[in-house]
């Protein structure tokens, strides 16, 4: 990371946020009014000395994408937590790309105003074509990167209880059904807590119906 002209008039060369994790993963998040609902959680990590500004876009796309924040400060060596949704029915191992844009500002660029109004206001999304300018020190380099979110793989269905009792099993007297329920609790109990190889009273925390 390299700095110019002096600490009023920061320029980056360099993307100067890490993203933790690199790949997040959308986690299904349903309600009543949005059974499809997604979400994925990662942080965006300052890795310089001077403050910045972001702002994240959703791809072009008929997905309705919300993120919180799409634009914001960053404080030098700070962080700041993002959530993306999607309300859409899930496509695993779907990959969905999002833009962020990055630039460095002195310590009172913003004062007064939200990161959307000091974005707005001074257009900065237009500041990549200044680039062959970012030696002039009234000019500020604008940094671009990519994040990509990803759709969990389909779950695997688990196979009902009912089908371990299978009759070979049984009827091959390897195992009663008493003997199977007990093991199954054993072996299925919180690890926390021993539990006795007799059979467990029915009004025991871990007790299984």
């Amino acid at each position: 990371m390299a700095a110019g002209g002096g600490a009023a008039k920061p320029i980056i060369n360099e993307m100067p946020i890490a993203l933790e994790p690199a790949f997040p993963i959308f986690t299904p998040r349903p309600i009543r009014e949005n059974p499809y609902k997604q979400t994925a959680h990662l942080l965006f990590v300052n890795t310089t000395s001077f403050k910045l500004i972001f702002k994240i876009t959703a791809p072009l796309s008929s997905i309705n994408y919300s993120i919180r924040p799409p634009v914001d400060y960053l404080l030098p060596r700070g962080c700041r937590y993002i959530t993306v949704s999607i309300s859409e029915p899930p496509q695993p191992k779907k990959e969905h790309d999002f833009t962020y844009k990055v630039a460095a500002l002195a310590a009172s660029d913003g004062l007064g105003m939200t990161a959307a109004q000091y974005w707005e206001q001074n257009r900065l999304d237009n500041n990549g074509q200044l680039r062959e300018l970012i030696y002039s020190l009234q000019y500020r380099q604008l940094q671009e990167g990519q994040f990509v979110c990803v759709e969990p793989e389909a779950e695997a269905k688990t196979p009902s209880i009912q089908r371990s009792f299978s009759g070979a099993t049984l009827a091959g007297g390897k195992l009663t059904a008493s003997e199977y329920q007990n093991r199954f609790r054993r072996h299925t109990s919180p690890f926390d807590q021993q539990v006795p190889t007799e059979t467990i009273p029915q009004n025991s925390p871990i007790y299984h119906r």
